[in-house]
């Protein structure tokens, strides 16, 4: 599965005959930003269209749903949730994925601790200016790169509370993220 975002569509592989099926989004301005996979069915983001969706591969029925302040960015599933960035905010959205309906997580007031401690542990993520780049849902939280401040962050919506890796490239804008299948997060 692949988003067309200038297309309006997402898009199907077949590996065996090398046939790609679209499916468009009919009415909907922009198209899909990213995919992520859940039970059967495919989640993803509008960002130009401030909304998200959820498409059923069994039936090839799409289901949107708008947001009215929010313009999604990532998006993740965990086993039992949907989360979505929110483009240029400190902010994560979690959906139940039943419902459709929208939970809020402002990230400015979470107390953050940078792995082992140091002079920022316990500060606000505010004080930080960060922004929400890239997701990941695993280990009971959802991983996130701060593209502003280059770090790795975990967030726990259980504690609210995250912890934070630095970079190693200080000046390298920390975007991309990924799990291995021994479960660690790159």
């Amino acid at each position: 599965w692949a988003a067309e975002s200038g297309a309006g569509a997402r898009a199907r592989s077949d590996p065996a005959t090398a046939q790609i099926t679209e499916y468009p989004l009919e009415g909907v301005r922009g198209g899909p930003h990213l995919l992520a996979w859940r039970d059967g069915e495919i989640w993803f983001g509008l960002r130009e269209a401030r909304a998200f969706g959820r498409f059923d591969t069994r039936t090839g029925r799409a289901t949107l749903y708008p947001l009215e302040r929010h313009q999604p960015y990532s998006i993740a599933a965990s086993a039992d949730a949907v989360w979505i960035s929110v483009f240029g905010a400190l902010r994560l959205l979690e959906v139940d994925p039943g419902t459709g309906s929208v939970r809020v997580h402002e990230l400015a007031d979470v107390p953050v601790t940078p792995f082992g401690g140091g002079p920022e542990a316990h500060e606000p993520m505010r004080r930080w200016r960060g922004e929400v780049r890239r997701i990941l849902a695993a280990d009971g939280g959802v991983w996130f790169t701060d593209f502003v401040r280059t770090r790795l962050v975990r967030y726990d919506a259980a504690v609210t509370g995250m912890q934070s890796w630095e970079s190693l490239e200080p000046e390298g804008g920390t975007y991309g993220i990924a799990r291995s299948r021994r479960g660690l997060v790159w």
